[in-house]
């Protein structure tokens, strides 16, 4: 909106598209900039955007990359810049210890809530330096303690070389995969879950879970236990956008 805004003022011609592939986002993108019609909002997924190449004079990435490790954000930059004519800006978090001291001592100023404090220390850790951005190994994701395949403490093995029959493989052992193996295990199906990481892991922007989610963990006897640990607000699901995105 703010480029908008700049155009308008400097009487130039201006065309705006927002991609987002959360429905619930696009939707309240589509309500924030309904008095600019120079925007039009698309549902779709950065990772397979929905425009041919060169589709675009400029394209932004903004305060997105740091979610992503080194491999996953120069494949995500070296799809940007297929659709750009004239070049990709991309603006993003620098990693630093500075800013992690500053957020952690002054952050609650600018966030109350504690799982954006949280994620704010999480991001600026997450985020890139110099030496990163330019494929150095120093990349924002070095396993810390507790990261690598499989947990010490979790029931699982190692997949080197093995084979099974399953009736179901459930890629990644997050909250969703989790569940989803579970209720398939409850409804007799055998099933193997792959995930990379160790747990806890720190997950960027990862802290929130809606309260959709929330009434699934319930369902599964996990919500409780999750509220020991953390806090949850269970709150009622906010009513969904009526106007869908273009």
């Amino acid at each position: 909106m703010a480029l908008v805004r700049e155009a308008r003022r400097e009487g130039r011609a201006i065309e705006v598209v927002a991609l987002d592939r959360d429905p619930v986002i696009a939707g309240l993108a589509v309500r924030a900039c309904a008095a600019y019609p120079e925007i039009r909002v698309v549902e779709g997924d950065a990772l397979d955007p929905p425009f041919a190449d060169r589709s675009f004079d400029l394209v932004v990435a903004n305060l997105f990359l740091h979610h992503f490790d080194l491999d996953a954000a120069v494949d995500v930059v070296s799809r940007l810049r297929r659709l750009a004519t004239q070049a990709v800006l991309i603006n993003d978090l620098r990693r630093h210890r500075l800013p992690h001291a500053l957020f952690s001592a002054a952050g609650w100023i600018l966030v109350r809530h504690p799982r954006a404090f949280d994620d704010g220390k999480l991001s600026v850790l997450r985020g890139f330096t110099p030496r990163s951005s330019t494929g150095s190994p120093s990349a924002p994701e070095s396993a810390g303690p507790g990261r690598g395949p499989c947990s010490r403490s979790a029931s699982c093995s190692r997949s080197g070389g093995m084979r099974t029959t399953t009736d179901l493989v459930v890629l990644g052992a997050g909250p969703a995969g989790s569940v989803l193996a579970w209720l398939a295990a409850r409804a007799g199906l055998t099933v193997v879950v792959l995930e990379r990481d160790r747990f806890p892991r720190d997950k960027v922007c990862g802290e929130f879970m809606s309260s959709e989610g929330a009434a699934t963990l319930a369902r599964v006897g996990a919500l409780d236990p999750c509220s020991t640990r953390r806090r949850v607000d269970r709150s009622v699901p906010p009513e969904r956008p009526t106007r869908t995105p273009a």
